[in-house]
């Protein structure tokens, strides 16, 4: 009988740990869902200043000298926004294949 007892109380313990879990990572997806559209709009933004030919042209500017020494310049790195942008991508490919999984465990 108390051999059965502690078998209910770890598989209680053990579920409400992945109730836990589960409720912390909804919270984190909720946030991301949050800041969605302006993450959005920065990729889109950020692409758009790559693929115009401004960034090359504030890079010239920024090898000539041109701009005050104190502002930052992570975007005239084209290897930064370019990362950038790969990053965002590989992210949504990996929360793209999450849902799925997540999807067919439902159905199983």
């Amino acid at each position: 009988m108390e051999a059965e007892k502690n078998l209910v109380l770890e598989r209680i313990r053990r579920h409400e740990n992945e109730l836990d879990t589960l409720l912390a990572w909804n919270r984190l997806l909720e946030e991301v869902c949050i800041q969605q559209e302006t993450a959005l709009a920065a990729y889109a933004g950020l692409n758009e200043y790559m693929e115009s030919g401004e960034l090359l042209q504030d890079m010239d500017q920024d090898t000539a000298g041109s701009l005050p020494s104190d502002l930052k310049r992570g975007v005239l790195s084209e290897d930064g926004a370019y990362n950038a942008l790969q990053d965002t991508e590989e992210l949504l490919e990996t929360m793209k294949q999450m849902s799925a999984r997540l999807h067919s465990l439902r159905q199983a």
